[in-house]
C-alpha cells in the first residue's frame, strides 16, 4: 500500500505515467518493485554509516557550532571519557526501551490493520503511513489537488530543513517573538500528526488545512522577525 502511494506521486511529473512503470519494473507494484525496494533498504544503512562516518570525521576536525558564535577551540572538554560515556549512556537506554519492546509488548506499536492477512483486492480504511510521517501525510491531504498536495509536502521537507538557517540569529539575540511562534509551530507540527491517523472528513480535514496554513507561515514569519530584528532589538548605547 505505502509502495504504491509513494510511488504514484511520481505521475504528477511530465511523462510521469512513464516514469512510475520504469520504478515498477512492470504496469504496476509487482515482484520486480518489491525486489528492487528491498535492495534499496539493504543498502540504505550502510549508506547512512559512512555519512555518520564523514559527519564525525568532519566534527573531529573542525569542531562544532554553537548558537552563540563562541569558538569550540577555546577551553574544550575531550571526548573521552566525558562525552564517550554519556552517548554511551544514551545508546544502552535506547538498546534497553527497544529490547524492552520486542519482548514485552512487540505488537503494541502495531496498527490493528497490519494483522489482517492481505488481500490484494481490498484496501484497509484507515491504514495510514508511520507516525514520523503523520505530519507530512497530513499536509498532503489537506490541499484537494493533487499536485498541490505534493507539492505542500515536498515544501514542507524543506522548510523544515532550511529552519536552523532562518532560525540561527533570532536564537542568539533570544528574540522573545520568535521563541513564541516556535512554540506555537511545535504545537502545529503535533496537531498535524494528530491529524494524519484521522479520517479525512470534518472537523479533522479543517483543521488539518488551518495548521498546514500555518505550518508554512511560520517560516515568513521568521524571515521577516530577522530581517528587522536586529534594528529592533539591538542593545542601545547609554
Amino acid at each position: 500500500m505505502a509502495l504504491t502511494v509513494i510511488t504514484n506521486l511520481l505521475t504528477v511529473l511530465p511523462n510521469g505515467d512513464e516514469i512510475a512503470r520504469i520504478v515498477w519494473g512492470a504496469y504496476s507494484v509487482d515482484e520486480p518493485t518489491l525486489r528492487r525496494f528491498f535492495a534499496i533498504h539493504y543498502l540504505l544503512p550502510f549508506i547512512i554509516l559512512a555519512l555518520v562516518v564523514v559527519h564525525v570525521t568532519q566534527l573531529h576536525t573542525f569542531g562544532s557550532n554553537n548558537p552563540l558564535c563562541v569558538s569550540s577551540k577555546v577551553d574544550s572538554v575531550p571526548f573521552m571519557p566525558y562525552f564517550h560515556v554519556k552517548d554511551l549512556l544514551g545508546i544502552l537506554l535506547m538498546l534497553g526501551a527497544i529490547a524492552l519492546f520486542i519482548s514485552i509488548a512487540p505488537n503494541s506499536l502495531n496498527h490493528p490493520d497490519c494483522f489482517v492477512k492481505a488481500n490484494p483486492l481490498v484496501t484497509p480504511e484507515s491504514i495510514v503511513p508511520e507516525w514520523y510521517l503523520l505530519p507530512f501525510y497530513a499536509i498532503l491531504r489537506s490541499i484537494p489537488s493533487k499536485i498541490g498536495g505534493i507539492v505542500a509536502m515536498g515544501g514542507a521537507f524543506v522548510f523544515l530543513a532550511l529552519l536552523p538557517w532562518i532560525s540561527s540569529g533570532l536564537l542568539r539575540k533570544s528574540v522573545q517573538p520568535f521563541l513564541s511562534l516556535l512554540w506555537i509551530f511545535g504545537l502545529t507540527y503535533f496537531v498535524l500528526g494528530v491529524v494524519g491517523q484521522e479520517h479525512p472528513e470534518s472537523p479533522f480535514l479543517e483543521l488539518g488545512r488551518v495548521a498546514t496554513a500555518y505550518y508554512f507561515i511560520f517560516f515568513p514569519l521568521c524571515s521577516l522577525l530577522s530581517f528587522f530584528s536586529f534594528s529592533l532589538f539591538r542593545p542601545r548605547n547609554l
